[in-house]
Formats: structure tokens, C-alpha cells, sequence
């Protein structure tokens, strides 16, 4: 059975191409699919140039030209495949330019070119190890769909058909070692379109589904899942093991971790998940599964997101107004992290990421302001902390040590958040006190 694993975004940016190159030339000489997220700056730089574009901006094409330089290493890898591509790379930004619009079907192919050009220096460096055997395939080729680029909304079945596809038309070569891009993806059109945040764990997770793997491995730049962020408290530990149901709830509200829609794939054919570092890979990591001990520790990780607000709309019998407004949210590719309502029905609570506020606020007072809405405010600024473990279900005072923490820093709390799992405790308080809170917490649940 072909191995397979993910590279993540982190691994390839702190650890670097050739460390990346001989992991894989050690770990999957013998043959493995290994799908690879698109480097974060990367990324980064071709929305800038596309932007730019948009713009009728012509620095739009430097932008772009210096993106290929940084990922072919100024032409010394790629060679005439990459050069070629990048021709056309440099037709559309100066399309774009010219027309001042982006479309869907440009954005695309220019996604594809850069998808391919990041596959065939990777799979150089590779080869420069002794590795011979690589075949490349960009995300779009690997089956994953998606309903329309604007909405983001997998089709699952569909992506897990073509998915197996896809994996029937080389699973007689097991030799061979697969490379699968996560720029690109396709669309119910079969279009190629420009894959969405989180594409490479979708890729990942519905490849392994489809092979019926035991393990998907997951090759970070830390040492595995932490039980909060380091950079924050240094005295952070690795968490050895996690069940589905906490990596849940810790991946819905820092899915950069990994997307909790593919951990649902994986946990539907229970396979294991496994975070290990790129530059150890021999020493343990984190593994994910359908069961995780009860430890000392009632709470597993302390997990937290910054740059949200809270939308507070007030009105009468606000109950029938949620699912239109929350409808219109997806439309428009507004995340929304909680709802919470009153029992009266008169005042619902929104919490969403803080670049999304004036998209929203636009969609109240345009379609929703007069009849049942009456008013709204919004505070700005605030950030999210959670508590989450298995052992917290069921053990009384935890909730009462959560506050009393943050009580003994003086920090104010905004709002409680508490699903009915039991499984995550969370509240809301200003950005400015949140790295406060993460280290009091922390150190109250986590030593």
C-alpha cells in the first residue's frame, strides 16, 4: 500500500526545500503520495501581484517576477518547463493589468503555472538526493472539487470519486513517488480554479480515504500539536495524543493547524493523524485518534484567536432572522466562529473575524435593517481563549478555576462561550489582554 503524507507550509518555510528534499528521499524512496501546501509567502506574493493587476497597477508584474525568482532560485531550477510556464504566467498578469478585472479562469491558470513551476523545482532539488521515480500532479488533477470558487463549498462525494480515480491510475506503480500540488483545485465545471485556504489537508485526508490508510502523517516545523503557542509561553508542551473530538475543537478555532472539514474525512474511515517535525522525523509527534487517555491535566491545550468582533444585533423575534443572515454570510465568505442568543430571542451575538465586520455590517443595514432588526453595535478587537480536554467533562471547579485565573490578572471577560460537549470552555475579552490570559491559563491547567 502507497504511503502517504502531507508537507505543510510551515515545514518548507522554517525548514527549507533541500531539508524537505531529504526527508522525503529518506522517508519515501521506495514510492509514497505526498501532498504539498502551497508556501504561505508564495502565496502571499501572487494575491499581491494579482491584486495589483486589478488595479491596472503595473508593478503587478514585478511583483510576480520576484515570486518566481525566490521559488526557482533565480532560474537555477525548473529549467525550460518552468521558464515556459512562467511566459505564460506573465501574459495573464499583463491581460489582467490591462483589463483591470480578475477572472476566475485567469486566476486559475496562473495559480497552475506557479503549482507546476513549485512542483518541478521541488521535485529537482529531490532528485538531486538520487531519487528518480517522481511524477507530479497539480491539486486539480488529484480530484479535488469544489461547488464554485466563490462559495468554497466541497463536494465530497464527487472529490472522493474522482479522488479514487485519480490514485486506480498509478496504484499499479508502487514504486513511484507522487508529488501533489494544493494550488489549484476544480470546480463542478471541471474548470481549474484557484484552491481555497485549507486545500492541502482536503487533498490529503481524501487521498488517504481513498486508499483506506492507516496513518496520514503530517510534516509540521514544530515538534507536533503544542498545548498552546510557544511563542507566547515558552514553557509549552508537546500534547502526545489527542482524541478526534478535541483536535475538533482545537482545529475550529485555529484551522491554520488543520482543516476540521478533512478531519471529518479522516475521522469517517478512522484513520490516524500524525504531526511529527520535518527536521526529526524519527522522534515522536502528535497522534490523533478516536480515543485519548484521561490525563492529570483536565485540559489538553489552550487554544485562543486574536482580530475578531463581536456583532451584537438586537431586534424582535430575531429567531427567524439567523438563517437568512447566516446564509448571506457564506455568500459573501464570512467566517462565523459563534452565534450566541438570547432566550428572549431578542439579541443574537456574532463573532467573526474582524477584516469581515464591514461586509457584514453592509449586509444588515442593506437587507436586514427596518423590519426585524432594529439595531446593532459592533466591538472591535477582541480575542477568543479556549480550554479544551476530555477530562474536563464530567470534573467539577474547572470552570471555576478558568475564571478565577483570569480574575487574578484583572482581565475582564466580555463573554462566555461553553458548547454542550463539555469538551471546550471559552470566553471573550480584548485583544490587548490576551497574551495575559493565554500565560495565566496555561499555567493554571497545563505543568
Amino acid at each position: 500500500m502507497l504511503e502517504i503524507a502531507k508537507v505543510s507550509s510551515s515545514a518548507l518555510e522554517i525548514k527549507g526545500y533541500d531539508l524537505i528534499a531529504d526527508l522525503i528521499n529518506r522517508r519515501y524512496r521506495e514510492g509514497g503520495i505526498i501532498v504539498l501546501s502551497a508556501p504561505k509567502k508564495l502565496k502571499e506574493d501572487l494575491d499581491t501581484a494579482l491584486l495589483l493587476a486589478a488595479q491596472e497597477d503595473s508593478k503587478a508584474l514585478a511583483s510576480v517576477e520576484k515570486a518566481f525568482n525566490e521559488l526557482t532560485e533565480n532560474g537555477r531550477l525548473g529549467g525550460d518547463q518552468a521558464r515556459d510556464l512562467y511566459s505564460e504566467i506573465k501574459e495573464i498578469i499583463s491581460l489582467t493589468t490591462k483589463v483591470g478585472e480578475l477572472y476566475p479562469a485567469l486566476v486559475g491558470r496562473l495559480y497552475y503555472g506557479f503549482e507546476r513551476i513549485f512542483l518541478r523545482a521541488l521535485a529537482d532539488k529531490i532528485k538531486e538526493k538520487g531519487v528518480s521515480n517522481i511524477n507530479l500532479h497539480t491539486g486539480s488533477e488529484s480530484g479535488i472539487t469544489f461547488k464554485e470558487q466563490i462559495t468554497s463549498e466541497l463536494l465530497l462525494n464527487a472529490s472522493l470519486n474522482k479522488c479514487r480515480r485519480f490514485v486506480e491510475s498509478f496504484q499499479e506503480d508502487h514504486e513511484a513517488l507522487h508529488l501533489v500540488g494544493s494550488f489549484t483545485a476544480s470546480d463542478s465545471y471541471n474548470k481549474i480554479i484557484r484552491a481555497p485556504k485549507g486545500s492541502a489537508d482536503l487533498i490529503a485526508s481524501l487521498l488517504a480515504a481513498t486508499i483506506n490508510a492507516k496513518t496520514l502523517t503530517v510534516w509540521t516545523g514544530s515538534q507536533g500539536l503544542m498545548s498552546t503557542d510557544p511563542t507566547i509561553v515558552e514553557s509549552a508542551k508537546r500534547i502526545e495524543v489527542m482524541s478526534y473530538r478535541e483536535a475538533m475543537e482545537l482545529f475550529s478555532i485555529n484551522p491554520e493547524l488543520f482543516n476540521p472539514l478533512a478531519l471529518e474525512v479522516i475521522k469517517m474511515k478512522n484513520i490516524e493523524l500524525s504531526f511529527r517535525t520535518a527536521d526529526m522525523p524519527d522522534e515522536e509527534g502528535t497522534l490523533i485518534r478516536s480515543q485519548s487517555p484521561v490525563l492529570s491535566n483536565v485540559v489538553k491545550a489552550v487554544a485562543y484567536r486574536s482580530d475578531l468582533a463581536i456583532v451584537t444585533i438586537t431586534g424582535t423575534e430575531l429567531r427567524s432572522v439567523i438563517p437568512l443572515l447566516i446564509n448571506e454570510a457564506l455568500r459573501n465568505s464570512i467566517k462565523y466562529h459563534t452565534i450566541i442568543q438570547s432566550s428572549s430571542g431578542s439579541e443574537i451575538n456574532l463573532i467573526v473575524d474582524q477584516k469581515d465586520v464591514n461586509k457584514l455590517r453592509n449586509i444588515i443595514e442593506i437587507q436586514f435593517m427596518g423590519d426585524t432588526i432594529e439595531d446593532y453595535k459592533i466591538v472591535s478587537g477582541v480575542c477568543l481563549v479556549s480550554i479544551i480536554g476530555e477530562g474536563m467533562k464530567g470534573t467539577p471547579g474547572v470552570a471555576a478555576r478558568l475564571f478565577g485565573a483570569v480574575a487574578r490578572n484583572r482581565i475582564n471577560i466580555i463573554m462566555i462561550i461553553q458548547g454542550s460537549s463539555e469538551l471546550n470552555i471559552g470566553f471573550v475579552i480584548r485583544g490587548e489582554d490576551c497574551v495575559n490570559a493565554i500565560r495565566a491559563v496555561h499555567s493554571e491547567f497545563i505543568r
